[in-house]
């Protein structure tokens, strides 16, 4: 199974700062209409985060979207493993990378998501979202600055 991942340093999808790469990545999926599932943990499931998700992935690439919010803490396992498991791409929005991380490893998102991928489904990731697939890497955020 081919493998595919799409980082993004940054910008603003909602702005249109990321139009082309997002575009790029709907076509790896290699299906018309895929079902396109974000993640939005690192901004704790920001609402305006999910509706600029929608427009842009449901209104303007033509996916069906879904949105896994690590914030419900009524949340088990198996809804985990049915959404990520069932989608065509999975989109990691950005924010906060240590919030994200200790959130997923708790609710075995990582190890989820890491299994969806592995079985080709594609990945895109943004700023934390992206730098999550690294060993090390540099950040800059408030609570800490530098190499992690």
């Amino acid at each position: 199974m081919q493998k595919k991942l799409v980082l993004i340093g940054g910008g603003w999808m909602r702005d249109g700062d990321t139009e082309e790469v997002d575009s790029f990545a709907v076509q790896l999926t290699n299906k018309p209409s895929p079902l396109a599932l974000f993640v939005p943990t690192a901004s704790r499931d920001e609402e305006a985060y999910i509706e600029g998700f929608r427009d842009v992935y449901g209104w303007k690439l033509g996916c069906r979207t879904e949105v896994l919010r690590s914030f419900d803490w009524e949340l088990d396992e198996k809804t985990i493993r049915e959404k990520i498991l069932g989608a065509d791409l999975i989109y990691l929005g950005g924010g906060n990378y240590v919030t994200m991380l200790s959130l997923w490893k708790k609710q075995g998102l990582d190890r989820t998501i890491l299994e969806a991928w592995e079985r080709g489904v594609v990945l895109v990731g943004i700023s934390a979202g992206a730098i999550c697939w690294f060993n090390k890497g540099m950040r800059s955020h408030y609570e800490e600055k530098g190499i992690s």
